[in-house]
């Protein structure tokens, strides 16, 4: 079986919870690299990257980056304008990555109920 090489954004609870099912529930898995805006948080991603290697950490200062800033000053300029979506990332766009997302689930025979 071949590893498969995976890296994680974010380190937080959600974060975590990925790299420990990784560790314990994916055969071939390896975390290699993790990314937080908290580099301490991302130097410590529990329990340890599955392929025994060690996480690199990619931080940021807390900037404008942070949180949903950019998108949230985007509804805002969007709602002040009148506009019913933003022409940076379209409903059509969101459809269009939601369906290859669906088949990529597909591909991988990942079903979630009612399906």
């Amino acid at each position: 079986m071949s590893t498969v090489r995976i890296g994680v954004i974010g380190a937080g609870n959600m974060g975590a919870d990925h790299v420990n099912t990784l560790h314990r529930w994916v055969s071939g898995a390896e975390v290699v690299s993790v990314a937080d805006v908290d580099g301490e948080r991302a130097r410590r991603p529990p329990p340890h990257p599955a392929g025994g290697g060690t996480p690199l950490a990619y931080t940021e200062p807390r900037t404008a980056h942070d949180a949903l800033h950019f998108e949230a000053a985007e509804a805002a300029r969007c709602i002040t304008t009148g506009q019913l979506q933003s022409p940076l990332r379209t409903l059509a766009d969101s459809i269009t990555t939601l369906r290859v997302m669906d088949d990529i689930r597909a591909l991988c025979g990942i079903t979630f109920p009612p399906q």
